[in-house]
Order: structure tokens, then sequence, then C-alpha cells
């Protein structure tokens, strides 16, 4: 919805799905050395379903761009590893065991930043900004993959005649990952991890 020629509202709802892969469905595994524990095959396990809402505000100047944008992404149902009792594997005797079943749930929150500013022709200064939440409802944990708080900022210099050509340098930032799933906190303990930041 446009209220002014430059200042925009904008909005989406979206669904999606993720058929369940080889991994998810019918692949085995031998207890490893971070978890000890087998994973069975999980025939009947079912697609994982989502809803997105998004909504914010843009700007569109002849010398200033700007966006941000609010997302909320609820996941259910989802993929989920859950005990299977005991599982005896050849060569290495009695294991716990796990297999995947459809039955959590978890959300996702964002806010999602950007600006383009042209001071003169054929320069611009850009930058964005990133802030992720997730949580696994299921598990009353952190989820896995979620990033960090994380933005760039850039100088971009561009010429279009007589030859086309342009010339940028640009820093990201990414603040310390510090909200860890338990999965990754358990794998932590017995792999080496780069605390350089």
């Amino acid at each position: 919805w446009w209220f002014t020629d430059e200042a925009a509202l904008t909005g989406s709802v979206g669904t999606a799905f993720r058929a369940p892969n080889f991994s998810d469905a019918i692949s085995f595994s031998v207890p490893t050395q971070v978890t000890g524990v087998s994973t069975i095959p999980s025939p009947g396990v079912q697609p994982e379903e989502a809803i997105q809402y998004e909504l914010g505000p843009r700007y569109a100047g002849e010398r200033l761009t700007a966006s941000v944008a609010a997302y909320y992404l609820d996941l259910d149902p989802t993929i989920v590893p859950v005990s299977a009792g005991t599982f005896v594997v050849p060569g290495i005797g009695t294991t716990q065991a796990r297999e995947n079943q459809t039955i959590g749930t978890a959300f996702v929150r964002g806010v999602e930043a950007s600006l383009e500013y042209r001071p003169a022709d054929g320069l611009t200064l850009f930058g964005n900004l990133t802030y992720t939440f997730g949580r696994d409802k299921f598990l009353d944990a952190p989820s896995r993959f979620i990033p960090p708080l994380n933005g760039l900022l850039g100088v971009r210099y561009e010429r279009t005649a007589p030859r086309p050509w342009w010339i940028e340098t640009t820093v990201r930032m990414v603040d310390r990952y510090t909200r860890h799933a338990p999965d990754d906190e358990t794998r932590s303990q017995t792999m080496p991890v780069n605390r350089r930041y």
C-alpha cells in the first residue's frame, strides 16, 4: 500500500511444506562418538508445514532507499528425533536408538533492515542488519541453525560511460553465537571449537 509517492507499507502471508528426505525417513546410523545413539529408519514420518507473516515499511526516494521488515514463522508440525528404546547393532551391542516423528512445533521471528544512500552520482553508501530468534517449543529450547545478530556496511562507486564498471568494499559484522541448541552443546563438548570471534 503506497500512502505517498515514495513510502509504502508491505505485508505478506505465505505457507510452505518440506517433504521428508532420505535422512529423515530411511537412514540408519551406528552410534556416533558424539551422542552414542543409533538412528533407525522412520518410514512413517510426515512433511513439515509452515506459515509466515511479514509486515514493514519501505521508502524509495531519489537519494535514499530504506526498508524494515518484521516477520514471524510458525512451524507446525516439525520433524524431531525421539527415543525409540534400545537397538542391537551387530559388532557393537545394545545401544540407545531414536527415530524421527512429525510431532514438533517451533517458531522463528526476526527483523531485517536495509538502507542505501546516494550522496553523489555514482557513489552509494549501503548497509543492512538482521536479527533472528528461534525457539523449539517441543523441546522448550533454542532452535538449531539460528544465526546471531549480523549486519553489513559498504561503499560502492560505479560508472556507466564510456564502459560500465564498479568497485565496492564491505565490512561484515557478526555478534557472538550464544543461544546454542541442546544438540549443538553436546557436540561442542567432544569437538574442538574455534573461539576466535
